[in-house]
């Protein structure tokens, strides 16, 4: 199939895709090598590097999704995403002497929006399993930022792993009608009032970073309320086509997270215990291994070998798993 058969959004040609992740990928590239000699530099400086692998990683896994990407690679490749915020948070950590820092700023839209759409991707991807791990972005270490906001709490709630905090304080006044939606037990009631929240949501997130960048020629990478299609999927609301007008509105993940039977051996699945391996580190277990870095496409190691990392893939990081 085409490019434009594939893509999941009108405003994004394949130029400009291909433009947009090859620019971000060497940026990228660019602070990882910056990282390698950055002794005795500025911290500010270090964590900005830090702070812009993961912001380009998710910033290409959006793209990804927005240029047609198969929704099973994009469950593998939510985990990088993961993993390049625990990097940064690490580092972050580590410099300030305060163990309640946030990966997400989540009192800005730089980082509450990205943030809500983390969780929200967790529910729709079925990748439930990283959702502790994502409450711990911006939790702290003594939990000081937990309850912080009531949508992020209520959408961690629905975590079957995850024991949350009630709180009435919304972050974000733009968010209000969602928040209306995730409180309200009568589904009718909750579908208008996301159709109401889809109405504003462009307009309303006009002082987002991301606002109007489809008018540049590098920079968009796509316009998607996640959030409000993990919202449908978790209150179980069946009719969501009065929603499909919105062209942010995700209804293929939607549809995907209704339909999804995981097997035993899914990723998702923690008793499965599918084994994972980073690029660099030894080969746990002889046998074919796969990863979103690679395609998808089996490659043959054995106990003890270096794992590989697949340069300048679309994904950032190199995350393997093995074939069961």
């Amino acid at each position: 199939m085409s490019f434009l058969t594939e893509r999941r959004q009108q405003f994004l040609t394949e130029a400009n895709f291909h433009g947009t992740r090859d620019l971000t990928l060497r940026v990228m590239q660019r602070q990882k090598d910056n990282l390698s000699k950055s002794e005795g530099a500025d911290v500010g400086w270090h964590l900005s590097m830090w702070f812009g692998i993961a912001e380009g990683t998710f910033n290409n896994f959006i793209l990804s999704y927005t240029a047609g990407e198969s929704i099973e690679s994009l469950r593998y490749a939510l985990e990088n995403v993961v993993v390049a915020y625990e990097n940064y948070l690490k580092e972050l950590l580590q410099n300030s002497g305060d163990p309640n820092e946030m990966a997400f700023p989540i009192r800005s839209f730089d980082g509450y929006c990205p943030y809500l759409w983390l969780i929200s991707l967790c529910y729709l991807l079925h990748r439930q399993d990283l959702l502790p791990r994502v409450a711990r972005l911006v939790d702290g270490e003594d939990e000081e930022n937990a309850g912080i906001d009531f949508n992020i709490e209520e959408l961690l709630n629905y975590s079957k792993e995850l024991e949350r905090y009630e709180t009435d304080d919304c972050v974000s006044g733009c968010y209000g009608l969602f928040a209306d939606a995730l409180s309200e037990p009568n589904k009718i009631q909750a579908l208008n009032l996301l159709n109401g929240f889809l109405k504003k949501w462009y307009k309303d997130l006009s002082a987002a970073p991301w606002h109007d960048s489809h008018l540049s020629d590098d920079g968009y990478f796509g316009y998607w309320a996640f959030e409000a299609g993990a919202a449908v999927y978790l209150l179980e609301i069946e009719d969501d086509s009065s929603l499909h007008q919105y062209l942010y509105y995700p209804k293929d993940l939607v549809q995907f997270a209704r339909t999804f039977v995981p097997l035993a051996n899914d990723v998702s699945n923690k008793q499965g215990n599918q084994l994972r391996c980073e690029a660099g580190e030894n080969c746990p277990k002889t046998g074919d291994w796969y990863s979103p870095a690679n395609n998808m496409e089996k490659r043959h190691f054995k106990q003890g070998e270096t794992m590989p990392e697949i340069k300048n893939n679309s994904w950032g990081l190199t995350i393997w798993y093995l074939v069961e």
